[in-house]
């Protein structure tokens, strides 16, 4: 990707390109029995939402499975798990990009910019769908995991803990707060601490009470569990 500097000549720049592809879900392989990808299930998954009045219902996972000879059957079986691992993915996929839009005041700060969506253009005999994807800002650094105690400065991490105590007002809680997540950037001296990765977010609905929102927000605990984190590496925080 590049940008056109002051001087009309471009400037590249390293980003990273989300692309939110059911095939590598996780949940293919979280269970005893693999469900692998394949296009015949793919394609009769996305041939059954192109059906009127197509509403998508998970309880058909947990009916028993077909007999072994009923090959259609079987068909089906595979179409509704595809089914799943896709509307899986599209709920992270807008879980996350609503996220970033609700917190664009941390967007360089203590989030990642997200600099724009899109689709996989992926060859039509291969894949018969165009997965999602949200193109973020790259953040060169290290991991609160892997980082040296020393390069942490508590000034950093004061600022990144006082912006997650806002998500709830915003409408956001992160949900997976963990050492993986939590970045200092630039690697070698850092300056700036971030927080990425919100797939597993939850985003206020409408609909959602005040009340219940608090609640929500309250048992997951985001700003209880960055601090945690950073008291683990030894970082003492004033009371915010």
């Amino acid at each position: 990707m590049s940008s056109g500097s002051s001087a009309g000549e471009n400037k590249m720049f390293t980003v990273i390109i989300k692309v939110y592809d059911p095939r590598v879900l996780n949940d293919r392989t979280a269970t005893k029995v693999k469900k692998l990808w394949t296009l015949a299930a793919e394609q009769r998954a996305l041939q059954d939402r192109a059906c009127e009045g197509f509403q998508w219902n998970d309880d058909v996972l947990y009916e028993d499975d077909p007999d072994p000879d009923d090959e259609e059957g079987w068909v089906m079986r595979a179409a509704n798990h595809e089914q799943n691992f896709f509307h899986l993915m599209i709920q992270c996929y807008n879980t996350e990009r609503a996220a970033y839009e609700r917190l664009h005041r941390y967007q360089g700060t203590a989030l990642a910019r997200l600099l724009g969506v899109g689709h996989w253009n992926v060859a039509p005999a291969t894949r018969a769908i165009q997965p999602p994807v949200l193109v973020f800002e790259y953040i060169p650094g290290t991991s609160i995991h892997d980082i040296r105690p020393e390069l942490i400065d508590s000034a950093m991490c004061v600022s990144l803990v006082a912006a997650v105590d806002t998500f709830a007002s915003l409408g956001v809680a992160h949900a997976d707060v963990h050492d993986g997540n939590i970045l200092f950037t630039p690697q070698e001296r850092p300056e700036r601490a971030v927080i990425v990765d919100f797939g597993c977010a939850i985003v206020k609905e409408d609909s959602t009470s005040e009340e219940d929102w608090k609640e929500m927000a309250r048992f997951e605990g985001d700003g209880q569990w960055i601090r945690i984190i950073l008291k683990g590496k030894g970082v003492e925080l004033p009371e915010l």
